[in-house]
């Protein structure tokens, strides 16, 4: 199912446009949460979600990725002071996933956190793969950050490459200047 999502922000207002399940809501503390009900991707799903204007963004839940899924999802980002806090995405062993974030602002946060399979359930991410791509343009259209990571199938076990199941991308821009930082975890029992 392809699933698209407009969120247009402006003097504390948003106006949503919106194709298929997912939606989005504002909370007392003014982010807009963006609610996929399924909270689960499968198949060839694909998620679309732009947001223009000034605002808070995050996700009401983990998304689920199933194993032999082929899924997609796209972040499009426009607007000065935007932090968009997306919550994890948790990919089932045998899962594949690609995530495209662009984004254009001269003063952004955003988070991104890929989890590897369910440990707690006895399941490790033996086979699949992730791939994530975050392009951060200027206000200007000049690209000041390019960030890549892609994972595939048991990589992520080897402590040169990665050794952690768990990782955390952080971009922040302020005044047209970027820093990206990358956290690794492994979850254990």
């Amino acid at each position: 199912m392809r699933n698209y999502l407009r969120v247009e922000g402006e003097d504390g207002r948003v106006k949503v446009t919106r194709k298929g399940t997912v939606n989005a809501l504002t909370s007392w503390d003014g982010w807009v949460i963006v609610a996929n009900p399924a909270e689960v991707m499968a198949h060839e799903d694909e998620l679309v979600v732009e947001a223009v204007g000034r605002m808070k963004l995050t996700e009401a839940s983990f998304t689920k990725v199933m194993k032999d899924s082929h899924v997609r999802i796209s972040y499009v980002l426009e607007g000065e002071g935007m932090e968009v806090v997306m919550r994890p995405l948790l990919l089932y062993d045998g899962a594949n996933c690609e995530v495209t974030v662009k984004a254009r602002s001269d003063n952004l946060l955003l988070q991104e956190t890929i989890i590897l399979g369910r440990r707690y359930h006895g399941e490790e991410f033996t086979r699949g793969k992730v791939r994530s791509v975050t392009e951060v343009r200027n206000s200007r259209g000049r690209l000041i950050v390019y960030d890549t990571m892609e994972i595939k199938g048991e990589e992520w076990r080897d402590p040169n490459f990665l050794g952690g199941d768990a990782v955390k991308t952080t971009i922040s821009v302020v005044d047209g200047e970027a820093e990206v930082r990358r956290e690794i975890n492994r979850t254990s029992h």
